[in-house]
């Protein structure tokens, strides 16, 4: 190894993956568009067909792939479905 490759991996040996280090998801990430409680409200109101993915994306003014992720737990994968 190199010296620049072993300098790299002794700056790196301290960082771990833990729940700590992971990134934000659902309404704590920074570029999340909706809150837990209203990606709820949107859940329910698919499950029990009052709508459509489509009537919600309109709605809302997002893609329809916003809505299907949410929907499938892909995005704010913490809120109960």
């Amino acid at each position: 190894m190199t010296e620049a490759c072993e300098k790299m991996a002794k700056r790196l040996e301290g960082i771990a993956k833990s729940p700590e280090a992971r990134a934000a998801s659902g309404e704590g990430h920074g570029r999340a568009k909706f809150r837990d409680a209203e990606v709820q409200a949107i859940c329910d109101a698919l499950k029990s067909k009052r709508v459509t993915v489509a009537e919600v994306a309109d709605e809302l003014g997002v893609c329809l792939s916003t809505i299907y992720n949410m929907w499938r737990g892909k995005t704010y994968p913490d809120v109960e479905r």
